[in-house]
């Protein structure tokens, strides 16, 4: 709670010769965000939700400043950020539904997802275009898409490797990854890389067990 506390007051602080460059924000955004996120439709705004995410830093910065004074300041924070990733999962299940029903993804919701270029959208295109029942029109796009990536799989004749809490073969392993599974490379400068899987846990995987695409 005090870490909080005290980052709230950097932040406001920080901000505090923000107000001019937050002229070009939409008022009416930002004020919908901070007064609906409690119980904000994702569907009727969606197009502001996707904002909060993909410009978020530039957001945040702006809402502090115009709210600085006001005493739910953190709470609504800590909503927005909440918000923020319900969205991305709600996001994520959709395209998922998407294409379960039509056989094909689009719209909105992808082009979104194509934006976060994270381990989770794409190892969800690469089930995809391996998927029998995929348009050839639509595997072509999407292969475009995975081309943006420069993206590691991982390589292991066992058919999975350990993510490890520290460079070692002998650390406690935090999760099992399967060879092919796409992953995140956070630092690759040692033998062992710090890694992020696309359930979100980060730890460590030796280098000959990651292959680059």
């Amino acid at each position: 709670m005090k870490k909080n506390i005290v980052i709230l007051i950097f932040l406001i602080i920080s901000c505090g010769e923000q107000s001019k460059k937050c002229n070009y924000m939409n008022k009416e955004l930002i004020h919908l965000l901070y007064t609906k996120i409690d119980s904000i439709d994702f569907e009727e705004y969606r197009e502001e939700m996707i904002l909060l995410d993909v410009d978020n830093d530039k957001i945040m910065k702006c809402i502090i400043t115009e709210y600085k004074s006001d005493r739910n300041l953190q709470n609504k924070i800590n909503q927005l950020d909440e918000s923020k990733k319900k969205f991305y999962s709600y996001a994520f299940d959709r395209v998922k539904e998407d294409y379960k029903k039509y056989n094909y993804i689009d719209g909105p919701y992808f082009d979104y997802l194509i934006q976060k270029r994270d381990s989770n959208v794409l190892n969800m295109m690469l089930n995809i275009i391996n998927d029998d029942k995929i348009e050839k029109e639509q595997k072509k796009e999407i292969l475009h898409n995975i081309s943006k990536y420069n993206y590691f799989r991982i390589n292991d004749p066992d058919g999975y490797t350990n993510l490890r809490k520290e460079k070692n073969t002998q650390s406690e392993i935090i999760q099992t990854i399967k060879s092919g599974e796409a992953i995140e490379v956070l630092d690759n400068s040692d033998e062992w890389f710090e890694v992020k899987t696309k359930d979100g846990n980060i730890g460590f995987v030796h280098k000959s067990r990651v292959k680059t695409e």
